[in-house]
């Protein structure tokens, strides 16, 4: 057990406590980004479903969101820590409950993904796209890029 998962463990543990919901469900889907990341599927995935059942279950759109992204980026053939076939599914994730602001983040992400993996071109499209969106909801400031 790594130091974070404790961490993780004891924020689960508050959310609990304060019968906050939301709280738990989001810690869930950090404990499954959690495993996922360091490639343990098998344990992330019941995570991933539960913290997606449990913002379902409270309405939480932005949640089920991003639950469904990371589940999906996790599983990605050929991901390198964020999997070059998650972009697709991050947005459609994310532009179909009305969450611009959380989409030019994510596609600023993707950007930042394809950056690490070399393939500037792409990242590049994707920071566009990402100030783009970012411009039209008034967020732009989040939004960089730089070759």
């Amino acid at each position: 057990m790594l130091p974070r998962d404790d961490c993780l463990t004891a924020s689960l543990a508050v959310a609990e406590a304060c019968d906050n919901p939301s709280e738990v469900a989001r810690t869930v889907n950090v404990m499954a980004i959690s495993y996922g990341q360091r490639g343990l599927l098998e344990e992330a995935e019941p995570l991933y479903r539960e913290a997606g059942r449990m913002a379902r279950v409270v309405g939480d759109e932005h949640l089920v969101a991003m639950v469904e992204q990371t589940w999906a980026s996790s599983r990605a053939p050929g991901r390198r820590r964020h999997g070059p076939a998650a972009p697709s599914h991050q947005c459609r994730a994310l532009s179909g409950v009305g969450l611009q602001p959380e989409l030019a983040r994510q596609l600023s992400n993707i950007g930042l993904m394809y950056a690490g993996l070399e393939r500037l071109d792409e990242a590049e499209r994707a920071y566009a796209e990402a100030a783009s969106v970012a411009r039209a909801c008034g967020d732009a400031g989040h939004v960089s890029w730089s070759r």
